[in-house]
């Protein structure tokens, strides 16, 4: 490949417009030379430390005093409750900028990279489905936020993401137990096996068989069957496709819009209020039933974990913590993406390349009950911001990047619905993950490297009562360096990471330069009266200049907990 070719695709990566054909290209050149990785970081570099300008920018904008027009007096640019949302209009163009400026930099202007059509997944049969093709549909769209302990899958189901996350187009397949999914607009369904599947939009499913029950409360769903389409216009509702195909409705609280789908465009409908059913025929038709309810589908799952536990035990996981609540249960699994602080429905192999996330300052979670906010350390690492009180620490200095999500994933009893091997941290990555998550009591955090995640410690004793005084459990490196153990450059070098826990910017515990073949060591920190912002964060801890610095930084944490005491 000649130096050209490799800048091209260098900047086709960095600015986005990379195809997959030739991100697979860039990583053989990169895993096999030497030179191509020196020109690589050396670009990746550049582009951080220009991005990281705009950080710097507005630290020292935090730390400036203005006029206000309109009183005369000097107030602080930055208050405690501001929120870095606030230049988001500004941090975007800036981004742009950079990226183009770069881009140009590299190779002169030309055509824009176009996304190669062999890559576009058909994730559910068109005719069986009702599925229009998405050609552009990766963002993930739903994820399963709970699941009973008799669950079995069957086979066909088309997405085992690692994070339960579900794009359009994807079918589940039940055999056997009971499901539940939450759209990101807010409707939830329950599938109750045995049940197939498909997600068929942001706010939309096609029941192909068995049964389900849906609730929503803000904006409609719309639910399809083969005979039948049901629209919930902000309500609790159960649906039942038999055998035969014949369709049953029953609003348990507010209205269904039902109609028959095989009427075409002439169709009308049939609206059903609380305590109404109908019948849709598989030859057509909308049936009222008078005194002959179907049966419903369970409205919600039995408690699995509940929040009402965590007072009686006196502790409460940070993976729970981390992955959130929905009606006093904790959900199964969490992600933030710690570069905009938003819940992250990425994919990490997606068509315009690959995970790799850039720093933008400290990004307020305000969305999150727990959680107050995430970062990327800047590529320079001093007076970083690690919690919306303004609180900075010197961090060693990075490439100001970091791969993938913060994400928590609870131990299951289900150990297939783990995701393929490139559609995380990278090939291979989890594998050790997976099967060490299989070992856990409450399940696992991970973070890598150059990523940090700050608690609100008050959120947290104000939920329920109770005072946080320790945090303990265990770190590793879970990375997939044994993977690469024929690569000539992978075994020259030592790869690990550092782990730090601060609290409210002082430094309470520490663990450095740690790699996969150092295993697992306890986490102990003592909390004290007062304390209101627990963050973790871990970095590289290679230098630089030193190849591929960033690889192989796995860092996760290990049933981490915080004791509670009564106040």
């Amino acid at each position: 490949m000649t130096e050209s070719e490799l800048h091209k695709l260098i900047a086709g990566w960095l600015d986005g417009r990379i195809t997959p054909k030739d991100h697979a290209r860039l990583q053989q050149e990169l895993k096999e030379s030497q030179s191509a990785r020196r020109v690589y970081h050396e670009c990746l570099t550049v582009h951080a430390e220009l991005t990281n300008r705009s950080a710097a920018d507005r630290h020292l904008q935090s730390m400036t005093l203005f006029e206000d027009d309109s009183t005369g007096e000097t107030t602080p640019a930055v208050t405690r409750n501001a929120s870095p949302r606030a230049y988001a209009a500004a941090l975007a163009a800036v981004s742009l900028a950079i990226a183009a400026s770069v881009a140009w930099l590299l190779f002169p202007p030309g055509k824009a990279g176009e996304q190669d059509p062999d890559t576009v997944a058909q994730k559910a049969d068109e005719k069986d489905s009702g599925v229009t093709a998405q050609t552009g549909a990766t963002w993930y769209v739903a994820q399963i936020i709970g699941m009973t302990s008799e669950v079995r899958w069957g086979a066909g189901v088309d997405s085992q993401e690692f994070l339960l996350r579900f794009r359009i187009g994807d079918k589940l397949v039940l055999e056997e137990g009971l499901v539940e999914l939450e759209y990101y607009t807010g409707a939830r369904v329950v599938l109750n096996g045995p049940c197939e599947y498909v997600v068929t939009g942001d706010s939309s499913g096609r029941l192909a068989s068995g049964s389900l029950s849906g609730n929503v409360t803000q904006g409609d769903f719309i639910l399809t069957t083969p005979s039948a389409e049901v629209i919930d216009l902000g309500t609790a509702f159960g649906v039942t496709l038999d055998p035969s195909g014949n369709t049953e409705v029953f609003v348990v609280d507010g209205k269904v819009s039902v109609s028959d789908s095989l009427a075409g465009p002439s169709k009308s409908s049939q609206l059903l209020e609380e305590g109404m059913a109908a019948r849709i025929p598989r030859t057509g038709g909308v049936e009222v039933l008078d005194g002959a309810w179907p049966k419903t589908p369970p409205q919600s799952l039995p408690t699995d974990k509940s929040t009402v536990d965590v007072a009686q035990v006196g502790e409460v996981s940070l993976v729970d913590l981390l992955s959130g609540v929905r009606d006093d249960r904790f959900r199964l699994a969490g992600v933030i993406a710690p570069d905009t602080g938003e819940s992250d429905r990425h994919p990490w192999l997606r068509a315009e390349g690959p995970g790799h996330s850039l720093s933008h300052g400290y990004q307020v979670t305000e969305w999150h009950p727990f959680v107050d906010g995430v970062f990327i350390p800047a590529a320079v690492g001093t007076a970083t911001q690690i919690d919306s009180e303004q609180h900075r620490v010197d961090l060693p200095g990075s490439l100001g990047t970091t791969w993938g999500p913060v994400w928590s994933r609870r131990r299951s009893d289900h150990p297939e619905a783990v995701s393929n091997l490139q559609d995380y941290w990278g090939t291979d990555t989890l594998t050790s993950v997976g099967d060490r998550l299989k070992d856990c009591r409450s399940g696992m955090i991970g973070m890598h490297a150059n990523v940090g995640v700050t608690f609100d410690l008050q959120a947290i004793e104000k939920q329920w009562d109770l005072r946080p005084t320790k945090l303990r459990g265990m770190t590793g490196n879970l990375d997939n360096s044994l993977a690469w153990t024929d690569v000539e450059w992978a075994k020259q070098h030592r790869f690990s990471a550092s782990l730090r826990v601060f609290i409210d910017g002082e430094l309470r515990f520490s663990r450095l330069d740690f790699a996969r073949e150092d295993g697992e060591i306890s986490i102990e920190t003592e909390l004290k009266p007062g304390d209101r912002f627990l963050t973790i964060v871990s970095t590289d801890a290679m230098d630089v200049a030193t190849a591929a610095p960033d690889a192989f930084d796995h860092v996760v944490l290990i049933d981490p907990v915080l004791e509670l005491s009564p106040r």
